[in-house]
């Protein structure tokens, strides 16, 4: 396990139930992809990026600990048996292409207090139920590119349906 500043680099746990260790603030993935990434520039070291779980076709589920912020640039991006994620209370940011093409990856529950939805985070998946746990009205605060949701026709809020 490699956790520098708050930022886990490398996992050497359980790769098919991950459980993200408490305190970790930012799952760490390619900065370079993410002009917004600049405050991560210590998960580039030598010319080395870390990707503790991209691309690896064992995880079937992720548990975060509220301490978890942030969830970098295809952090977990093809990971094809993800099914399913617990995230943090205190997430704010989930990066670009951050689970893109998770096949397996069909109902996701974001916690009000994402701020961020980068481009393409949850692309090239059939998510048959996708819910807010916020309001309405906080869910318009939360910034997108205008291809997030594209795909997903109906986000299910705390208050209400929004429809594309």
């Amino acid at each position: 396990m490699l956790i520098e500043n708050g930022i886990l680099k490398a996992y050497d746990g359980d790769m098919k139930n991950v459980v993200i260790p408490e305190g970790v603030r930012v799952i760490a993935g390619n900065v370079e992809d993410s002009d917004r990434g600049k405050h991560l520039q210590g998960v580039k070291t030598d010319g080395v990026f870390y990707f503790p779980f991209n691309a690896c076709d064992s995880i079937e589920t992720v548990i975060m600990p509220d301490s978890v912020e942030e969830i970098g640039p295809k952090a977990f991006e093809h990971c094809k048996n993800l099914r399913s994620v617990k995230f943090s209370k205190n997430l704010k940011k989930i990066g670009l292409s951050a689970f893109l093409g998770c096949e397996k990856f069909t109902e996701i529950t974001i916690p009000a207090s994402v701020t961020t939805i980068e481009q393409w985070a949850f692309d090239l998946i059939d998510i048959a139920n996708f819910k807010f746990e916020g309001t309405l009205e906080q869910w318009d605060k939360v910034e997108l590119s205008d291809e997030t949701f594209k795909a997903y026709p109906v986000v299910n809020c705390s208050d209400g349906n929004i429809i594309a």
